[in-house]
């Protein structure tokens, strides 16, 4: 199982790279199945469109985005637009024509979904061209979401999840001796009526999995465009240094804890089907990556990774101290599970509760927040401090390293530390912080954790080792994989 995320998929080079790792996989007797996001942007544009329609507003413009994007790569793969995407770019083009505000949660979903369909086609058209024999596969036929009756349409529509058992009829049907290999989109599914749905948040890397563990994939490889998870963003820390084995545990805390390269939710998938999960770089197929799985050859006590998460928002909850308060964190819990919110890290005294919400993790959260504030104020005094982040000290046993980390926890008399968090499994440490200072505390606690400190210094080349003289621009440069699905 081969996904490609939206970077990997946008420009001619890459898929140029996407043929040579399907060939190589087919003359080596395997069938790879081949799961893609929407071209870089294109999803984007698409939720552009969708916020158009809602405030009444007429869509031409993000329509136009949409076929220039397209146009580009076709252009530059030497592909007729019209006679690949014709019919499916007419079809949006209806669709976005066919409601108005309020617009429907499934008609949002079918208006997301429509990205990755343009992008598989017009992959499949052109490594047909190369002389591959191509099946292309709606993954809506494959994937079914679970019904969440308890979820609100938001959810049900935006952020559904699938099972995953094994389907050997599945399997079946894409074995076959007169193709080479298939082409599926990521991020999309049906549920149990037929409708369209998406799978939100890291829904392309989810998707693969779920794929994955259905057809009893061998491997799962993430191809994105960067070679695989490291100590720290490099962005923040340039000497960051590449990991190149971590198990399930440690590969779902870094991506829940801000690791942008790999979404946590599709860990669980191929953990539980024994599916070894590897993050490659699309632009260095040589460069070996990240491995994960599980096993002592996967698991080493220590700290990984230093990591960090923005789009935070922290709720405080005071109330007249008392001694040993009884239901009050019942209280405020009920009304999180009320408003469909979850309390991220939490840190709690007889007065005060403390707690952060992540708003990226789940569509429309931000909305939801002055509600539940509202509802709060009938246990307790609620108040908010908005653009927070969180930054993490990730890794296992975390606890045993405590003491050698003196001078790095020295380092947080700078910024003003809102909630200090340790975690439960002993994964983490955590501390909240103004978003604008997350950066700079990185770096500093990167420095002090990996180059200052004996013994902690992890294997695995450093990024500035990785890259071709050219590319060391990108240092400075975000990376696409910030805002990747």
């Amino acid at each position: 199982m081969l996904k490609f995320g939206g970077t990997s998929v946008a420009n001619p080079q890459r898929w140029r790279h996407i043929a040579s790792v399907v060939m190589d996989n087919v003359r080596q007797g395997k069938h790879p199945v081949v799961v893609c996001s929407a071209l870089a942007g294109v999803t984007d544009t698409l939720t552009g469109l969708v916020d158009a329609v809602e405030r009444g507003r007429a869509p031409g413009e993000y329509l136009a985005r949409v076929h220039e994007l397209h146009q580009r790569l076709a252009d530059a793969l030497d592909l007729d637009l019209d006679a690949v995407l014709g019919e499916e770019l007419s079809a949006l083009t209806q669709l976005s024509a066919c409601v108005g505000p309020p617009c429907p949660e499934a008609w949002r979903a079918r208006v997301l979904a429509s990205g990755e369909l343009l992008s598989t086609k017009i992959g499949a058209a052109w490594l047909r061209a190369q002389g591959l024999n191509v099946h292309w596969v709606d993954a809506r036929s494959l994937l079914e979401a679970i019904p969440e009756p308890n979820g609100g349409a938001a959810q049900r529509y935006l952020s559904a999840c699938c099972a995953h058992e094994p389907d050997p009829a599945a399997r079946g049907r894409l074995a076959s001796n007169s193709i080479d290999a298939t082409i599926t989109q990521g991020f999309i599914a049906r549920n149990h009526r037929g409708e369209t749905v998406v799978l939100g948040r890291g829904g392309s890397d989810t998707s693969a999995a779920y794929l994955a563990a259905k057809l009893q994939a061998e491997r799962l490889e993430i191809w994105t465009d960067v070679p695989g998870l490291f100590t720290a963003d490099p962005r923040y820390a340039a000497r960051a240094r590449l990991l190149p084995r971590i198990s399930y545990e440690e590969a779902a805390v870094f991506g829940a804890l801000g690791a942008k390269v790999l979404h946590p939710r599709c860990l669980a998938p191929a953990r539980a089907a024994g599916i070894l999960l590897g993050i490659r770089w699309t632009d260095r197929p040589e460069v070996p990556g990240t491995l994960i799985g599980a096993g002592p050859e996967f698991t080493r006590p220590g700290i990984k990774m230093i990591s960090s998460r923005s789009n935070l928002c922290l709720i405080r909850m005071r109330r007249p101290r008392d001694w040993q308060p009884v239901g009050f964190m019942a209280e405020v819990s009920t009304c999180f599970r009320n408003h469909g919110l979850s309390m991220d890290l939490i840190s709690s005294s007889p007065a005060e509760i403390r707690a952060t919400i992540d708003l990226a993790a789940l569509p429309g959260a931000s909305a939801r927040v002055d509600d539940l504030l509202e509802d709060l104020e009938q246990f307790c005094v609620p108040s908010i401090i908005r653009d927070v982040a969180c930054v993490s000290i990730t890794g296992t046993s975390i606890s045993s390293e405590l003491p050698r980390l003196a001078t790095a926890l020295l380092l947080l008399g700078e910024p003003s530390v809102h909630l200090f968090s340790h975690a439960a499994d002993d994964t983490h440490v955590s501390y909240v912080v103004d978003a604008d200072a997350a950066r700079d505390l990185v770096r500093t606690m990167h420095a002090a954790v990996f180059d200052d400190v004996d013994g902690l210094k992890p294997p695995g080349p450093a990024w500035v080792e990785l890259q071709r003289p050219t590319d060391r621009a990108r240092l400075s440069t975000p990376s696409p994989t910030a805002a990747r699905r």
